[in-house]
């Protein structure tokens, strides 16, 4: 089962929520809030990608993330999705396999319980990073297939949603 606040997300990843000390703290997560809105309106997922390279992503608390990201989506559930991607898609770039991996897993879980709270899904390139970030760290091999799973329960729920669709257009056309 996925955490369900940003203090089990950081203890998951081995931190201490970032967000529980001082009013300084609330201060660094405003701006962090209001770059990465700038980012995104600027450039928006490349935008992310690129203020995520300028950032010590280690240091990040994932619940944060995951609160910035729907501040700045204001609501839209494809632009909070394209831009946890982003997030995602930064781990991959990251030397350090073992943090990217732990802050990747971190992402699916919050995204898979944002799928449950918000219908905010991830699709198809979500598992894709979230597998390539993974795998890249021998700790993590067990997520990796976790994902890869999803990924495929994803793509053959996908096709039988086209499939369905393609025969209903077909049994109109007959009727007509």
């Amino acid at each position: 089962m996925p955490p369900k606040s940003s203090s089990q997300i950081s203890n998951m990843v081995g931190r201490t929520p970032l967000s529980s000390s001082t009013r300084l703290w609330s201060s660094k997560i405003q701006s962090f809030r209001e770059s990465m809105q700038e980012a995104y309106q600027e450039g928006e997922t490349d935008g992310i990608l690129k203020f995520a390279s300028t950032l010590d992503i280690s240091s990040l608390d994932v619940g944060d993330v995951v609160a910035a990201t729907l501040e700045v989506s204001e609501g839209k559930s494809g632009d909070a999705a394209s831009m946890l991607n982003a997030w995602i898609g930064s781990c991959c770039l990251m030397n350090d396999h073992i943090m990217a991996a732990q802050i990747a897993q971190g992402l699916v879980e919050a995204f898979e319980d944002l799928e449950a709270s918000r219908k905010i899904s991830p699709d198809i390139v979500t598992y894709c990073l979230a597998y390539t970030a993974l795998h890249r760290c021998s700790e993590t091999a067990g997520m990796a297939e976790y994902v890869m799973d999803q990924a495929t329960r994803k793509s053959k729920k996908m096709a039988g949603g086209k499939r369905r669709k393609t025969l209903a257009a077909s049994r109109r056309k007959e009727k007509v």
